[in-house]
């Protein structure tokens, strides 16, 4: 049996170091919320001085999240963060590299605006883009009706390709900057919805489908399946198991708190079941691992099931 003890017994230890590590999650989280407000705020008086300038007004809409790195959690493509990435320049560490892309003269003019406008703003710091990380919408015509897309910055790259030629071979693709495996999970959601179609005269040059129907008007195109290596998918098991401890451990003493002792077995069965309706699959070795180790803190404590004697004993 196991039975949650009085309150006097808690160990003082064991308490303060769950309170320190619950403070160290809600002060990176409090880091994010307080970084993406900045970077709005940054990016809404960028674009009111945009339309505020003499210059020529672009002929479409650009938007930036300059974010700090090191405050969000890491990502793949070779680049931390999400979104700009903003990094002092005089912080330690190695700073992220960052990837070199194409891009069209109109969105390079709109990347430099921005730059020398945070320049301006942060003096010390210096921004790395990450291309991988943004998102794009862009409106095309099929048979007299007008169809909004909104796809990754590669796929976006990759169909603007298509305003210069009918059909664009798969080596004139990698020319942007972008690698093989890039290029196929690009291509990937583009011609999962037939946006794009294989070529007719060869099989490694992909063309625009013109007989593309949507009824709807604004479409999603898929990113395509995240590349993840076997190694790189057993770290994240790790990862998403190490942060649902605090939930599987606050869910068990929860029960407790209600119910004061239950046998082992139960309390498996019971936390399985509440933790299960907030669509988290858990499985039981995971649960008694949490009660191992809310064991071990003294939050619970085992105690043996007394059984009153039967009469044929007396």
């Amino acid at each position: 049996m196991i039975r949650r003890p009085p309150r006097s017994t808690l160990s003082s230890s064991s308490a303060a170091s769950d309170v320190y590590k619950r403070q160290q999650f809600t002060h990176c989280l409090s880091g994010m919320l307080v970084d993406k407000e900045v970077a709005l705020k940054l990016n809404e008086t960028f674009q009111a001085q945009l339309i505020n300038s003499c210059s020529a007004q672009p002929a479409f809409e650009f938007s930036a999240l300059a974010l700090k790195h090191g405050v969000w959690p890491t990502r793949g493509g070779g680049m931390e963060g999400l979104g700009l990435t903003s990094s002092s320049s005089t912080s330690s560490g190695t700073a992220p590299v960052e990837k070199v892309i194409t891009l069209p003269p109109v969105l390079e003019t709109e990347m430099k605006r921005f730059e020398q406008y945070h320049l301006q703003t942060a003096s010390r710091k210096v921004l790395r883009w990450a291309h991988h990380l943004g998102t794009a919408t862009l409106q095309c015509v099929f048979n007299q009706q007008l169809k909004d897309f909104t796809m990754t910055s590669f796929q976006a790259l990759i169909l603007l390709k298509f305003n210069h030629s009918h059909t664009v071979s798969f080596e004139e693709l990698m020319t942007m900057g972008l690698t093989s495996d890039e290029v196929k999970h690009s291509t990937k959601g583009l011609l999962r919805i037939k946006l794009l179609v294989p070529s007719t005269t060869s099989r490694s040059a992909l063309m625009i489908n013109e007989r593309f129907s949507n009824p709807s008007r604004k479409i999603q195109v898929p990113s395509g399946d995240v590349l993840v290596s076997v190694e790189t998918s057993k770290k994240l098991q790790n990862v998403v198991v190490s942060d649902r401890k605090p939930i599987i451990q606050a869910c068990v003493m929860k029960i407790m708190k209600g119910r004061r002792q239950l046998s082992h077995t139960d309390l498996v069965n019971e936390c399985m079941r509440q933790v299960g309706s907030q669509k988290m699959t858990i499985e039981a070795k995971t649960v008694t691992d949490a009660i191992r180790t809310l064991l071990e803190r003294e939050f619970l404590e085992s105690c043996l099931l007394y059984t009153s004697p039967s009469p044929r004993d007396s």
